[in-house]
């Protein structure tokens, strides 16, 4: 059975108490105890349950690198602690994970509590761009990390979250668009696992909005074609009057990060890199055979996702033609359908 942990940055929020709550709740769903570590930035966070980390940097992606190197599990689930998980969370979970053995990540909804106040309902409507995507499509190229599971090799490979020169933002849309260049991608999309966010004041919302288009440009230099305007930026905050301020004032703030420049569309990693071929099934009629193919397949580099009878799915990562090295007599390497 797969191994599961459940990762958590936090700065000492006491909305922690309620993601821990509904952490325990859901692996006495599952049946299985849950490996949960917190990466605390706060010094002061107390988490019954799970075991706790430090993180003296005090960063999002440093917290969730932190937990995820703690963690046991062979499967990484990402919440934020001012979210909680619904009780069937976990459950929902691995069985898409062994349904879906190709797949390296999936991306579950992430809700916004609205609270008691109308303004403030109608703010959360506006921020349900990227935390809904998933009701709309079957993958995207990247997902929010208040509800997103990886597997650890894929985590891996790609060396964890990227250290940004924000505390927050940008991280997750970071990891998406290299999980796509070097074939892992796309993240798959499951609107059945379900992360309540607690609510937030307008005020907040509105930071927040002005960091997203700041963290959007970073993302942009990393990744020469993300602010191409073919971008859909639709995906952001819906089409409503409100939408549209906000939307508006994410571009203020990214052109008073920095000051636009022209981006190539050609220069970007296609998402197709996840779905045209990369994939690759190991076979062999000898188990020690298949576990020395793996090995060197390991070893050079590749990621080895899954293990079924007498086959190992293994992603092929860097450009084609993808160095192989030599595999033992009696071991094919085929492209997996």
């Amino acid at each position: 059975m797969t191994r599961l942990s459940v990762c958590v940055p936090t700065i000492g929020r006491a909305s922690l108490d309620a993601l821990t709550a509904s952490v325990e709740a859901a692996s006495e769903r599952l049946g299985a105890p849950v490996d949960l570590v917190v990466a605390d930035a706060s010094g002061s966070a107390r988490a019954p349950g799970a075991r706790v980390v430090p993180n003296p940097s005090g960063t999002a992606s440093a917290g969730r690198n932190a937990a995820a190197a703690a963690a046991t599990g062979d499967l990484l689930l990402f919440v934020d602690d001012d979210c909680r998980l619904d009780p069937e969370h976990l459950v929902l979970l691995l069985s898409r994970v062994e349904r879906e053995p190709r797949a390296v990540g999936w991306s579950g909804l992430t809700r916004r509590d609205p609270g008691d106040d109308p303004l403030q309902r109608a703010w959360a409507e506006l921020f349900d761009g990227p935390f809904s995507a998933p009701l709309r499509v079957d993958w995207v190229r990247w997902a929010p990390s208040t509800n997103l599971a990886l597997r650890r090799a894929a985590f891996e490979a790609l060396g964890g979250f990227a250290a940004l020169p924000l505390p927050v933002g940008g991280e997750d849309i970071d990891l998406g668009l290299r999980l796509a260049a070097v074939g892992l991608g796309p993240i798959r999309c499951a609107p059945e696992l379900i992360a309540h966010h607690a609510p937030e004041a307008p005020e907040r919302l509105l930071e927040k909005a002005a960091r997203y288009g700041a963290s959007h440009q970073l993302v942009g230099d990393r990744h020469p074609g993300y602010l191409d305007r073919r971008r859909p930026r639709a995906l952001l905050f819906p089409d409503t009057p409100g939408g549209r301020l906000l939307r508006a004032f994410t571009r203020g703030a990214e052109r008073v990060h920095r000051p636009p420049r022209p981006y190539s569309a050609d220069a970007m990693a296609d998402v197709r890199n996840g779905r045209d071929g990369r994939l690759a099934a190991l076979r062999a009629a000898r188990d020690d055979l298949l576990d020395a193919a793996a090995r060197a397949l390991e070893e050079a580099g590749h990621v080895v996702l899954e293990r079924g009878v007498g086959e190992v799915l293994v992603v092929l990562r860097g450009p084609a033609p993808w160095p192989r090295p030599p595999l033992p007599a009696g071991v094919t390497l085929e492209r997996a359908r």
